[in-house]
């Protein structure tokens, strides 16, 4: 098994914390934002996304869930750790305007490799008083 060197090792707690935010920040530019009518709609992309982001390291989420239908979160929670592969769930970890950095972070050796937002409602329109159902829903990933 190759030998993992740990970026860090050595670091300071504020160079390690600079050093997220410039990561961070790489993966913010290369972010899209997608918009959908509804809930359902924008968590299916959050799952197709997770899963496109996985296979981008070896682990096929589909494949795993056919071999173990009763038990394949436990299978992919191996795959991840044996591939070094962390999924960080950070939910509703900020408001107002950075309300989108809350979500699904992904790391790959300890450095972040994926982010995908958890469903932000927007107005569909410019008016500040929006009736029943005039909201969307918008994602933030770096997924492609």
């Amino acid at each position: 098994m190759e030998e993992i060197r740990d970026a860090t090792l050595g670091m300071t707690l504020s160079e390690i914390r600079e050093r997220d935010i410039d990561n961070l920040k790489l993966v913010c530019q290369s972010a899209k934002k997608y918009i959908f009518e509804t809930v359902p709609a924008a968590k299916a992309f959050i799952n197709k996304a997770l899963t496109m982001a996985l296979m981008k390291f070896g682990i096929d989420v589909k494949k795993l869930k056919k071999l173990y239908p009763e038990d394949y979160e436990r299978h992919i929670h191996n795959e991840c750790a044996a591939k070094q592969v962390i999924l960080e769930p950070k939910p509703r970890v900020r408001t107002g305007e950075h309300f989108w950095r809350s979500g699904v972070y992904m790391y790959y050796r300890n450095e972040i490799a994926f982010f995908i937002s958890l469903p932000q409602r927007i107005s569909k329109s410019q008016h500040i008083v929006t009736l029943g159902d005039e909201y969307r829903y918008m994602i933030v990933t770096n997924v492609k």
